[in-house]
């Protein structure tokens, strides 16, 4: 039997996206029906118009009604999300902070009402065995925090293209990766080394927690990609040319994780000999005033200053103006571009006019700016370059 060599589309998985624009938790179809579901509890949006209930405060029967039906709601799309896991499927969480309904609970005999909560996350968390062990802890285990500093730890994990390009709204507290033998793998932290992505088995799926907000079609497309290895990995049957590709997939990924590892251990020398030129007094003087350039509060004047000053200050390590455009490779307009607006008198910004001075021109300070960004990059490169060679590896 010959193969045809024309080219063959990918699997058709049977994703199911639940977030604010799409398929909302109240409406979607039976989870146990797809492939991958990828969720955020942004689907639960039609009960956003609920305020959490202050103590001592009686629910309106209304009220108490949604908070009914959200945790039947929750009880039901729990038993779905264990059917798509117990196939082999995929359950991917963007993380945020746990949120949800409250209601006071009080009856005829009761002196002090309950509070009772139903968190729009509780369907979810049971397939996560670590965290539906510690969700009855008091103390929450999801905590909200943003950011957009990321360090994968698994390098070559299917999601690695999305975490690179996420930003994350919640971080998983310590307690969660307390015991090793039920801790989750964790697949990125933050710059504080808090745990924003992680992964767990449950049966034959997997279930993944990552970082709130990024590319969503780039994370689909790593989902599609994940599917696909992992159906062909599980396979009980496979045809010779599967079991040569899986081989030489393993192989690559093999080869990848030696070569990174190789590209860390030079990014680290590159960074031990580049850390003492960025704490130098002068580079830190340079990149003060270009920080401060650039701050939205700072008027355009105050801009042209701020790096007529840090031109100065490169000129006089390097031996004025001329030296400066050799050794930095820059052209003589890139600094005319943060001396001429800075020194004309009719803008008033280092050289006082008389009357009212005149209006900057358009784009003079965008292109002061962009000036002095090669300038100070150039400049710390030209140090940087000075510094000797890196230890041989």
């Amino acid at each position: 039997m010959s193969v045809s060599s024309a080219p063959v589309d990918k699997p058709v998985w049977n994703i199911l996206r639940l977030d604010g624009g799409h398929d909302i938790l109240l409406t979607a179809p039976h989870l146990g029906e797809f492939d991958a579901v990828i969720y955020d509890d942004r689907a639960s949006s039609v009960f956003s118009g609920l305020e959490i209930l202050p103590p001592g405060k009686r629910a309106f029967p209304e009220v108490d009604q949604v908070v009914r039906d959200l945790d039947l709601l929750v009880r039901r799309r729990a038993a779905e999300a264990f059917d798509l896991l117990e196939h082999g499927g995929i359950l991917v969480i963007r993380l945020r902070a746990r949120s949800g309904l409250s209601r006071q609970a009080k009856s005829g005999f009761d002196l002090y009402p309950q509070t009772e909560t139903v968190s729009f996350s509780d369907w979810w968390i049971p397939t996560v065995p670590r965290l539906r062990t510690l969700c009855q802890v008091p103390k929450e285990i999801i905590n909200e925090a943003y950011g957009s500093r990321i360090q994968v730890e698994r390098p070559d994990h299917f999601l690695e293209p999305y975490l690179m390009t996420a930003r994350y709204a919640a971080i998983l507290e310590p307690l969660v990766f307390a015991d090793p033998s039920a801790q989750p793998a964790t697949l990125a932290t933050n710059g504080s080394g808090n745990v924003i992505a992680c992964e767990s088995d449950l049966g034959r799926g997997t279930v993944i927690l990552v970082p709130a907000d990024g590319d969503q079609d780039v994370l689909e497309k790593c989902v599609r990609d994940l599917l696909l290895v992992r159906r062909a990995t599980t396979s009980a049957w496979r045809v010779p040319e599967e079991v040569a590709t899986l081989e030489r997939f393993q192989e690559n990924t093999e080869k990848l994780r030696a070569e990174r590892d190789q590209l860390i251990v030079e990014l680290a020398e590159v960074w031990n000999r580049k850390t003492p030129v960025m704490e130098s007094p002068e580079v830190r003087r340079v990149l003060d005033r270009f920080r401060k350039a650039t701050e939205a509060s700072t008027s355009e004047r105050e801009t042209l200053r701020l790096l007529h000053s840090m031109v100065e200050i490169v000129e006089d390590q390097l031996g004025g103006e001329a030296a400066l455009i050799a050794t930095l490779g820059v052209s003589k307009a890139t600094v005319n571009a943060i001396k001429r607006p800075a020194n004309e008198k009719r803008w008033d910004v280092r050289h006082s006019t008389v009357g009212e001075p005149e209006t900057l021109e358009p784009g003079a300070v965008a292109a002061a700016i962009e000036a002095g960004r090669q300038i100070a990059q150039g400049f710390i490169n030209s140090l940087y370059g000075r510094a000797g060679p890196l230890r041989p590896t």
